[in-house]
């Protein structure tokens, strides 16, 4: 008993002396809102979600022909330095919002397919036991009537337990696809003196760690803007 409480104690002070790992900002190394004769735009980091680098997005359109806005051809890379040129780490384009939409649909309608497949199957396993209890009436010794129902009732646990799971799974999916289909900036084209905005996504998995600046670039409307942003430790 003594070891075992110097070992929680141990344990205690080596997880308190622990190093957290740094947390990683973007912040812009320029300005954010930029005007052009043919529209205006700003562009402002969010948040990291997992592989995701979050921008929110607002473009007004300041011309009298209509504007084409297309995320995909959207792209990013590391800089060096705020007078680089190089693309470190190679170009990271932005993340399809159709793309995304799509496979969330198509893993949507796979799971619910194969819910109601197992829904079948659990009645059909359920009808053959009541047939058999039917059939078998006054044969069966009392064990095997007891050994029969605990096996039914931890069937029975085990699809309410896979039930659960999945709608709690179904619902998660369903938001993860509303968020693209409403949150994300898709294509589209803004009409003269309209504003629209939403959320465009890098995936930052090919970026360098050691590098500090982040260049994005955004071509709209035969034009090519850019931004800059620098990393910095929380």
């Amino acid at each position: 008993m003594k070891n075992y409480f110097f070992i929680v104690v141990i344990a205690l002070l080596l997880s308190s002396c622990a190093t957290p790992l740094p947390i990683y900002q973007l912040k812009p190394a320029g300005k954010i809102e930029l005007r052009y004769p043919t529209m205006e735009m700003t562009l402002m980091y969010e948040r990291t979600v997992g592989e995701l680098l979050i921008f929110d997005i607002a473009i007004k359109n300041l011309s009298d022909s209509i504007i084409e806005v297309n995320p995909t051809e959207f792209y990013c890379y590391s800089l060096r330095n705020l007078t680089d040129t190089s693309a470190y780490g190679g170009v990271i384009f932005a993340t399809d919002p159709e793309y995304q939409i799509t496979s969330f649909g198509k893993t949507i309608d796979n799971k619910m397919a194969n819910y109601d497949e197992e829904v079948g199957t659990n009645g059909l396993v359920t009808f053959i036991d009541f047939v058999g209890d039917v059939i078998n009436i006054g044969k069966k010794t009392r064990e095997e009537k007891e050994s029969e129902e605990k096996e039914r009732c931890e069937r029975e646990r085990e699809y309410e337990e896979r039930k659960q799971d999945y709608y709690i799974e179904l619902e998660r999916l369903i938001k993860k696809r509303s968020y693209w289909e409403n949150k994300s900036l898709r294509k589209t084209t803004i009409f003269s003196e309209k504003t629209i905005s939403g959320k465009i996504h890098f995936s930052k998995e090919n970026f360098m760690k050691d590098i500090p600046y982040l260049k994005v670039k955004l071509p709209i409307a035969k034009q090519v803007t850019e931004y800059t942003f620098e990393y910095y430790k929380l």
